[in-house]
């Protein structure tokens, strides 16, 4: 894996114990997805965050539909529990990005 500066943050957020907040966990995810591309690392963080939200949900399936991987991306869409009108829009412009639609 190529260094991006996202393992900076990671260890910033874990010696000051910000992990326990949801949206600094959904943050480093989008990290790891969007600038990264490292998939492992940010599904990883994602199922350890123990409460996802539709915002959680949301940002992993965008971080997986932004480099086209759409069959990850419509898997978490499968499995999220309640999809809002983001979530929707967000695996529709993946679609539509991707020649899906």
């Amino acid at each position: 894996m190529e260094f991006c500066g996202t393992e900076l943050a990671h260890t910033q957020v874990m010696r000051s114990g910000f992990e326990r907040y949801p949206f600094v966990w959904t943050a480093l995810f989008d990290l790891y997805s969007g600038f990264c591309f490292d998939f492992e690392i940010a599904r990883r963080l994602f199922d350890e965050l123990s409460k996802g939200n539709a915002v959680s949900w949301t940002t992993m399936i965008s971080g997986c539909a932004r480099p086209g991987k759409m069959s990850n991306a419509l898997l978490l869409f499968d499995e999220m529990p309640e999809r809002d009108v983001s979530s929707w829009g967000v695996v529709i412009a993946g679609c539509i990005q991707t020649g899906l639609f």
